[in-house]
């Protein structure tokens, strides 16, 4: 008899957190937005662990509806204070005071301070007494964001771990990004290779001497290195202690953004081969061996660089790893994210959300106007030529633009996995080079350094 797992896989976890962090955080929607879906020139970098249509489907949604909700925000204040200024300082001193009040803050409070003051002063000077304007206005900006946090909440319930994300309609551009987001060929911008794939937490290498005459070239030591890592992989029939649930061994090209000529994400194998064999060209080669663990929440890679250079072997280890989404983002697997406490919890955070609305709303509608004033409307080809010289690498990844302030050693799964990886890799070398007749000494000496570094 064959038990079920206590906790069944979730493989779509990473990309749902995202998707509701559209909604939870103006501040990742808009930077995703900005960064990603208004830069046509850019490549895109590399989805690990989720999907990034979706998730900027999502972000589209939220700032269209967000944009309404700072459309009537505007109004209402621009109105009011053509109307009756002072309505306008009473409802804002009204709303940041409270605010200030609930959170306690320092920042708050030193704000609400201000503001007091501030309305204090203007209403010693007037000669008329404050009406129920004041208090219309704030009535009328509470609405707002109870309407928005209201709306917001269906579209959250629709994250709730089983179900499966809501597909949303593409435009040209959405399915621009489809193309691009997979692919073996990582177009970066300024100095980091490995953006989309999180922080660097290892990286290791040595360099082994095989003389004037080497017995082989770097794609022969890949192809062997494929073969060796893709048993961990796995496949029908193999058991599941021999191998590592959520792995994949593909090759990597990593191409600085100002060498690119056009967007294309995929590198024919037969130019990926000759990348290996000249490792002084613009491109760099890396095995790519990636773990997806808890539903893509963590994500490990060990890059593996191989160069066969100046009489000698060179190999480069880099392990990177991208950790789990804000615990805010994650409020959709928690008990009060549904049901009667979640509606209860909307109209409690619209509350809060008053002061900070009112401030932004007209930040927003400028910032909307200028990320959508000129869009590149040339269709996408892979063919698509691009200006030598100038930085068309992706400078943002949208996973990475959440930053999670957290040590990555808490996480086992990624010393656990770069560890085996790493011990394979050694192996399959030393075993190559004796093959070959080659020298093994350096390698043999450099992974037994390796295993007795602490983890």
């Amino acid at each position: 008899m064959v038990l079920a797992p206590p906790f069944p896989d979730d493989p779509s976890a990473a990309t749902r957190h995202l998707c509701a962090g559209a909604y939870l955080d103006e501040d990742f929607r808009d930077t995703a937005l900005r960064e990603v879906y208004h830069r046509p020139g850019r490549a895109v970098a590399l989805s690990h662990g989720f999907s990034l249509t979706p998730v900027l489907a999502h972000c589209l949604r939220a700032r269209d509806a967000s944009l309404i909700r700072d459309v009537a925000v505007t109004a209402l204040v621009l109105g009011t204070l053509l109307v009756a200024p002072v309505a306008v300082l009473y409802a804002a001193t009204v709303a940041v005071v409270f605010h200030a009040v609930v959170t306690r803050t320092p920042k708050s409070l030193i704000v609400a301070t201000l503001v007091a003051a501030a309305f204090a002063a203007v209403v010693s000077t007037l000669p008329q007494a404050l009406d129920v304007s004041g208090l219309l206005l704030l009535l009328a900006l509470l609405v707002c964001a109870a309407a928005w946090c209201l709306w917001r909440q269906t579209q959250l319930d629709q994250f709730r771990p089983g179900r499966t994300t809501a597909s949303l309609a593409q435009n040209q551009r959405l399915r621009e990004i489809d193309l691009l987001q997979y692919g073996n060929t990582a177009v970066h911008a300024g100095h980091n290779p490995f953006v989309g794939a999180g922080r660097v937490v290892d990286t290791w290498g040595l360099a082994q001497p095989l003389g004037t005459d080497p017995p082989f070239d770097a794609a022969e030591l890949v192809a062997h290195l494929q073969w060796h890592l893709g048993a961990l992989v796995g496949g029908p029939g193999t058991r599941t202690d021999q191998t590592i649930a959520g792995m994949t061994v593909t090759d990597r090209v990593h191409l600085a953004g100002t060498e690119v000529g056009n967007l294309d994400p995929i590198t024919p194998p037969g130019l990926v081969a000759d990348i290996i064999r000249r490792p002084t060209s613009p491109a760099r080669h890396h095995l790519a061996c990636q773990v997806a663990s808890w539903g893509g929440e963590v994500v490990t890679t060990v890059h593996i660089h191989a160069a066969v250079q100046a009489g000698a072997l060179y190999l480069e280890l880099t392990t990177t790893a991208l950790l789990p989404c804000p615990a805010g983002y994650r409020i959709v697997d928690l008990p009060e994210g549904a049901g009667l406490r979640s509606w209860f919890r909307a109209l409690g955070d619209a509350v809060l959300l008053v002061p900070g609305m009112t401030v932004r709303a007209p930040v927003n509608l400028v910032r909307a106007l200028v990320d959508t004033g000129f869009p590149d409307k040339r269709p996408f080809t892979r063919e698509r030529g691009l200006r030598l010289g100038l930085d068309h690498g992706a400078r943002v990844a949208v996973r990475e633009i959440p930053v999670v302030e957290v040590d990555a050693s808490i996480y086992p799964d990624i010393s656990k996995h770069r560890r085996l990886i790493e011990r394979r890799v050694m192996d399959a070398v030393v075993g190559f080079l004796e093959v070959k007749g080659a020298d093994s000494a350096v390698c043999r000496a450099g992974v037994a350094a390796r295993i007795a570094m602490p983890a």
